[in-house]
């Protein structure tokens, strides 16, 4: 009986190693999601440096500097205040997954 129970507390033992083991690997994600959510935000700031050399003033024909502001996205020309020209910026919508890990900043989220 005592071989019994000692087996059987190894095996234990071995099935508590591995899904702890599983469970830390699953957490340790955060960090790859991470680098995909600041690789995603470089690629859209380059693709408003880009795009700043498409847009054009249309009083002055200088080029435009993209503007975020909190309720409007804009491009307001170079020469701003002297000449007040601006465009409304496209919106185009980011992934799920990156505005919510925004509004988190990591922590766990709530559905």
């Amino acid at each position: 009986m005592d071989r019994l129970q000692l087996v059987l507390m190894i095996a234990g033992a071995f099935i508590v190693l591995f899904l702890i083991r599983r469970l830390f690997s699953e957490m340790g994600g955060a960090a790859e999601r991470r680098r995909a959510h600041e690789k995603l935000d470089a690629e859209a700031r380059r693709d408003v440096a880009e795009a700043s050399l498409e847009h054009l003033c249309p009083i002055c024909s200088s080029p435009c500097v993209f503007h975020r502001y909190p309720h409007v996205e804009v491009w307001r020309c170079s020469r701003y205040p002297g000449c007040r020209g601006f465009l409304k910026a496209r919106t185009h919508r980011r992934p799920a997954f990156a505005t919510k890990w925004e509004r988190g900043r990591g922590k766990k989220l709530s559905r």
